[in-house]
């Protein structure tokens, strides 16, 4: 089993009675945002699943690439005529190449249209049937599962699972009430990104 941990600090999650719930998309950087971007590499296991966790990854080998996160217009993005549904679109620059990410920023789901585009062909381009990315609200111990059809054939199936939630401690910093999400994919790849 192939396993990714990605750290992401796009939503900030709001307390209710000291459980954070990523309650929509509206908190989104706007138009406009610029951010340096990282990379990195762990070996560190993801951790444990459950309340009030602390994540220390305090260890994990991280720089400053040069590389950057934007996000745009949709409207002037350059894929925009491909993509006419999505709502938000981020750009993420790596070694000199454009990656480019369209969402449909739905009132009780965030959903990608097209992930990772560089071109207009690709497996990551899912105009027939999105794939979500997070449920809105989304709660502690909640999961939802989703079948999503790539451009060019196939259909593959997830489960999103709001797993755990607590203190997540980088080498940049520490966040406090951070949300941790487990994607688990078809063939049994397994994705963390914590919020």
């Amino acid at each position: 089993m192939e396993r990714l941990a990605t750290l992401i600090f796009i939503f900030c999650v709001r307390s209710m009675n000291a459980q954070p719930v990523i309650q929509n998309g509206n908190n989104l950087p706007l138009p406009g945002f610029n951010a340096a971007r990282g990379a990195g590499s762990t070996t560190l296991p993801e951790g444990p699943a459950g309340a009030n966790q602390i994540w220390d990854f305090s260890a994990a080998f991280l720089y400053n690439d040069g590389n950057t996160y934007q996000t745009l217009d949709p409207a002037t993005s350059p894929f925009a005529a491909a993509f006419p549904t999505a709502n938000y679109v981020a750009l993420r620059t790596s070694s000199g190449s454009e990656y480019y990410f369209y969402y449909n920023n739905l009132p009780d789901r965030l959903e990608a249209v097209a992930d990772h585009v560089s071109s207009l062909s690709g497996y990551d381009i899912f105009t027939a049937n999105p794939k979500t990315k997070l449920k809105f609200p989304f709660a502690y111990g909640e999961s939802v599962n989703d079948t999503y059809d790539p451009d060019g054939g196939g259909s593959f199936s997830l489960t999103i699972t709001y797993d755990g939630y607590g203190t997540l401690i980088t080498p940049l910093g520490t966040v406090t009430n951070a949300v941790r999400i487990k994607t688990e994919y078809t063939g049994g790849n397994t994705l963390y990104e914590w919020y």
